[in-house]
């Protein structure tokens, strides 16, 4: 990097010498980059830029399989909750059909239009 700053100082004014290294250091490129952790960085490779971030954690591979284990756990707690849940409302329903059965007895039989005679 040093011996490319060299070469811009012989063919390059100062003030873009300058606004060059400033940019370096900006970027992160001098100095090892480590203030910039975290952040978002864009890097251009043959004319294409590609986005990327950096980050200083990381998860292990039993890390990864407990989350897995976890969310495996959580989707079987919802459909087990989801199942018990259906099954109480079944049960409402047909509690609901029998009580709808019984007044429709009593509105027939007992509550039977008087007539005149």
């Amino acid at each position: 990097m040093i011996h490319l700053l060299a070469q811009a100082a012989n063919t390059l004014d100062a003030e873009s010498v300058g606004k060059l290294i400033a940019i370096l250091i900006g970027g992160g490129v001098v100095g090892g980059g480590a203030y910039k952790l975290g952040k978002k960085a864009s890097v251009t490779i043959d004319n294409q830029p590609i986005e990327t971030r950096r980050t200083k954690e990381f998860a292990t591979q039993r890390e990864l399989d407990e989350i897995k284990t976890d969310i495996a756990q959580v989707r079987t707690l919802i459909r087990e909750t989801e199942t018990r849940a259906h099954t109480r409302m079944d049960n409402l329903a047909q509690s609901l059909n029998e009580l709808v059965g019984i007044v429709s007895v009593i509105r027939d039989h007992i509550c039977k239009p008087r007539t005149r005679n």
